[in-house]
């Protein structure tokens, strides 16, 4: 089994744009790096905190994300329990935020929407100006808004056709139920669809900043 300083060594060495070589390195070793003893001490702890949280970044920033996300939940836990933090804040350590951030996005695509949301959340209310974050909290509103408006969709258009099959055989009265509802379920999906585009005219905003940031 490989010591802590041969993965430090071997990990310095990887190039840090082929993201193909680092997951194909991490998942070869993946087995010793889950067997480092992290109560040994302070260095080893470190040590396999770090190990796994790079190898669940690489997986998802190589678009892995079912395989990334129980890799960085492990690493989030590691950094959670670590008996040698100290009094800082974890929110508060640029490392933490990025596996936070990584995390958030295999929640998302692994349709945890309601994880996803509130790792955003708590991203942007640490770090407000960062337009990633932004984007990101906006992206998984919009996934929501989404799901909400195909069900206002559906029962709009049932109530309509349920209405034209139905009218030779219901009484008049029906009508005076019937009205209210279709403004009601009319005018929220009018509503829905205006949230819609003001987030997605701020996501597009928010990715062309982004991008000039870099």
């Amino acid at each position: 089994m490989k010591s802590i300083y041969e993965f430090k060594k071997k990990t310095d060495d990887l190039p840090s744009t082929d993201l193909l070589k680092q997951v194909e390195y991490y998942r070869k070793n993946s087995s010793e790096i889950f067997m480092i003893d992290e109560s040994v001490d302070q260095e080893h702890y470190r040590a396999k905190m770090k190990l796994t949280g790079d190898y669940g970044m690489a997986l998802s920033a190589n678009s892995n994300y079912s395989e990334a996300y129980p890799i960085l939940t492990k690493a989030i836990a590691l950094w959670r329990t670590d008996p040698y933090q100290g009094e800082t804040q974890l929110e508060d350590i640029s490392y933490f935020q990025h596996l936070l951030f990584h995390q958030g996005m295999a929640a998302f695509y692994k349709k945890n929407i309601n994880e996803a949301k509130e790792t955003f959340k708590r991203l942007v209310e640490k770090d407000p100006t960062n337009y990633r974050y932004q984007n990101w909290q906006v992206t998984v509103s919009l996934y929501r808004l989404n799901a909400i408006s195909r069900i206002f969709g559906y029962v709009f258009l049932a109530i309509i056709v349920l209405r034209i099959l139905l009218k030779s055989i219901l009484p008049d009265w029906v009508d005076s139920f019937y009205n209210p509802v279709f403004a009601a379920f009319l005018l929220g999906y009018l509503s829905i669809e205006i949230i819609k585009w003001r987030n997605k005219s701020k996501l597009k905003k928010g990715r062309a900043i982004a991008a000039k940031e870099g």
